[in-house]
């Protein structure tokens, strides 16, 4: 199975069931797996580097300092949960996405994320796993290490399916960003817009 869940930035997610035959010899599948002793690993660099080289076309991808895929042309993020694997691209855009199986797990750290003005998202495994992907998303986008969660990622819900992040230095707001999330197969996949 491949969806297309958006044009722009161009978000596709897949199950197990994507076939990756086509790329599965690739040197953009095969970099990563030279280190890579999990099983799990290896299915979640397979199935994701297949994405980019058979959905994007892409031929070679690189990573920053801090281990985050780059591309010579465009920006692309890459997620994967449970069953699920995704990757949002936009050619001129830098750009995040995180999917996650809608659990309890999230609620046991929220402590690290949650900041007092998202106790909203304190209702439901799947509002709090929103707020995680929505957090992570943004992580993703700004690149930036040490970023505190909690304390620097502040989100707000515009409606049912549309996000604003605030990125905060010291208080200040240094950057907005605009998200989506969308509930998939019992997963919450947010991605920034």
């Amino acid at each position: 199975m491949k969806k297309v869940l958006s044009e722009s930035p161009l978000v596709i997610i897949a199950d197990e069931n994507y076939d990756c035959s086509l790329s599965i010899n690739h040197p953009i599948v095969q970099q990563d797996l030279e280190n890579c002793h999990s099983e799990k690993r290896r299915k979640e660099i397979i199935f994701t580097r297949s994405l980019i080289h058979q959905e994007l076309r892409i031929e070679e991808l690189k990573k920053d300092p801090i281990g985050r895929p780059t591309l010579e042309k465009g920006d692309v993020s890459i997620s994967h949960s449970g069953s699920l694997f995704g990757i949002c691209y936009h050619p001129s855009k830098m750009v995040g996405m995180d999917i996650e199986i809608i659990s309890e797990k999230p609620r046991r750290i929220k402590s690290k994320f949650q900041n007092k003005s998202e106790l909203v998202f304190d209702v439901s495994d799947l509002e709090i796993t929103r707020l995680w992907t929505l957090k992570e998303a943004v992580y993703k986008y700004l690149s930036r290490p040490g970023v505190l969660f909690a304390e620097q990622i502040w989100i707000e819900k515009i409606n049912d399916e549309n996000f604003k992040a605030e990125y905060r230095v010291n208080g200040l707001v240094k950057e907005t960003i605009m998200l989506r999330s969308t509930i998939f197969k019992d997963h919450v996949i947010s991605f920034t817009i």
